[in-house]
């Protein structure tokens, strides 16, 4: 219902916008239908959508550029996981090249307003979903370094981006977590807080494996991700009977990894 309620406003917000249309349409539109496509799963037609915006808006005082790169960025995220083996890794290493570049787009749009005091209830919408797209992105990313570690020779170097890239996803998700507890993204059920805790545990006992080497460390990474696990799952995972990763695999998220 929550969902259905804020599409709802968007749509209303876009409806008022085009009463007072004399000119071509505003961005909003364009964003609006690229949600739309995005959740038929239709990445390359929401992508054009979401970029047309950019140029609809191009010289306007008042712009939605901040949603269309967020759109893009999550855009990105949805088809690079869609395109999954060997044969595709170029395409999803780009994809989440060009998910990077969108979000910090974005980001730098919704600090603006922080810093202007200027933000209403979308604005806050739009700066979870950021945060929740770099969180996922992070995740996603530290992923491929650390199978790149594994099948490359094990190169200290890619397992040193992989740690770091496992920590980045941990710090963003935990300005998510502090700020919105209870966040649900409104274009796929499936995504909301315990979709983020679920990859914050991973991350943890990812860690736990690549920093192995300091057993202090490797400890506490190994009771954040019993913590992390406790916090998010409705199943109940004994772990003096389950290993950890068996735990992690029988709550997976049902987005693709």
């Amino acid at each position: 219902m929550k969902h259905i309620y804020i599409i709802l406003i968007l749509f209303m917000f876009a409806c008022e916008e085009l009463e007072e249309q004399t000119t071509p349409l505003s961005g909003i539109f364009y964003v609006f239908e690229g949600w739309n496509a995005f959740m038929e799963q239709d990445y390359d037609r929401a992508k054009k959508l979401f970029s047309a915006t950019l140029l609809a808006d191009e010289g306007s005082e008042t712009n939605y550029y901040d949603y269309a790169y967020a759109g893009l960025g999550w855009t990105a995220i949805y088809k690079a996981n869609v395109n999954p083996g060997i044969n595709n890794r170029t395409l999803r290493e780009n994809l989440r090249s060009e998910s990077i570049d969108h979000f910090e787009s974005a980001d730098a749009g919704v600090q603006l307003r922080l810093d202007a005091e200027n933000m209403n209830n979308l604005d806050s919408l739009l700066y979870a979903n950021v945060m929740a797209g770099r969180s996922s992105l992070l995740y996603y990313l530290s992923k491929d370094l650390e199978v790149d570690y594994y099948n490359d020779g094990f190169d200290e170097s890619l397992r040193n981006d992989a740690s770091l890239s496992y920590k980045k996803m941990i710090s963003e998700s935990d300005t998510l977590l502090n700020q919105f507890p209870l966040y649900e993204f409104q274009y796929d059920i499936n995504i909301n807080i315990n979709f983020i805790r679920h990859h914050r545990a991973a991350s943890f006992y990812r860690l736990s494996d690549l920093e192995s080497d300091n057993v202090d460390v490797e400890i506490n990474y190994l009771d954040s991700t019993i913590i992390e696990i406790g916090l998010f799952t409705d199943i109940y995972c004994d772990l003096s009977q389950i290993l950890i990763p068996a735990c992690l695999a029988l709550t997976s998220p049902m987005l693709n990894q």
